[in-house]
């Protein structure tokens, strides 16, 4: 199968690149002419210069390809008030499917994120059947995401074969925009730890870039998988970080949801620094345990123990110098 990749240079796209190559397959690239490519410097890919936004140049890159994995988006959290959310998410996508149309019915998948599934101010467990409700204070990102889905869903209700993907969050190494990665960083830098409410599934990028080209090569069209990996609480995820980095008796200090989510939403309006985005803070206080059994059963996909996922992150981390390495040098 040849298949046309947009974002494959980034973090989770240049996992799916690789996948994809080792299953055989011809990849096309999507690519800026500022793309930094060196995490697929070393796989054999065709490149093709174009943008999400330019329709022509995303079927002159789809023509002659029998799939498309549609990873190109803003996720950085430095990018979630971003104003060009709008036409990379939502635009680009409807772009993608019209491409995918003009190439004679490309399969699609569209890799969206758990955050449009749903989260719960107590702990249950979420699937692809749990209704997407709009909180007060949306976080931009999620709705942009969830947005996109509903193009995704009536591009198969025409008869275009798409595919979409949830995943949840993803750790790995080379995680250089800081995604998740950040969050790792900051509590083995910091003193004392915090941890607020809430939790969310840890999985592996490579085990979710698997998980992306099974979608493409046995996903059903029209249908939804959630991609996670362990549940865990965001005392759980600092806890074993701190472990793992050789931090083990750290102090950890629990921050009270409703007094935390005032007092920063309060400096957000004085216009003042806040330690954390309004409305990420919002929605990391939630829960987003998610449900991975439709995956795994229908795609086959399968995840690592959450310490075998964080230690490959803080082994990252302080390899880089990003953290202090364990004393001794262990």
């Amino acid at each position: 199968m040849r298949v046309f990749v947009t974002g494959g240079n980034g973090f989770i796209g240049s996992r799916v690149v690789r996948a994809l190559v080792g299953a055989g397959h011809a990849v096309r690239c999507l690519l800026r002419p500022s793309s930094d490519t060196r995490r697929i410097s070393d796989l054999p890919y065709e490149p093709h210069l174009g943008d999400v936004r330019d329709v022509a140049s995303l079927r002159a890159g789809a023509a002659g390809c029998d799939g498309i994995i549609h990873l190109a988006s803003l996720s950085a959290w430095s990018q979630i008030r971003s104003p060009r959310m709008r036409e990379i998410v939502i635009d680009g996508t409807r772009h993608v499917l019209e491409a995918a149309e003009a190439a004679g019915g490309a399969r699609v998948v569209f890799v969206s994120s758990a955050t449009a599934v749903d989260g719960r101010p107590t702990r249950e467990l979420l699937d692809e059947s749990t209704p997407f409700r709009l909180p007060p204070e949306p976080f931009v990102y999620a709705h942009a995401k969830h947005e996109a889905e509903g193009i995704c869903a009536a591009a198969a209700a025409r008869g275009l074969p798409v595919v979409t993907v949830n995943p949840c969050e993803v750790y790995g190494p080379e995680d250089h925009d800081f995604i998740t990665a950040s969050y790792l960083r900051d509590t083995l830098k910091d003193w004392p730890a915090f941890a607020t409410d809430g939790g969310t599934a840890v999985a592996h990028v490579d085990d979710v870039a698997a998980g992306i080209v099974a979608a493409l090569e046995r996903g059903r069209s029209g249908e939804r998988y959630i991609l996670g990996g362990d549940n865990l609480s965001v005392e759980q995820i600092i806890r074993a970080t701190l472990e793992l980095g050789g931090q083990p008796h750290k102090t950890v200090l629990r921050l009270p949801t409703g007094p935390t989510l005032i007092w920063v939403r309060a400096l957000a309006k004085l216009g003042l620094p806040t330690p954390v985005d309004p409305d990420l803070l919002a929605h990391g206080v939630l829960w987003w345990h998610v449900s991975s059994a439709k995956a795994q059963a229908e795609l086959g996909y399968r995840w690592r123990p959450h310490r075998e996922v964080l230690a490959d992150v803080v082994g990252w981390l302080q390899r880089a110098g990003h953290v202090p390495a364990p004393k001794g040098g262990a």
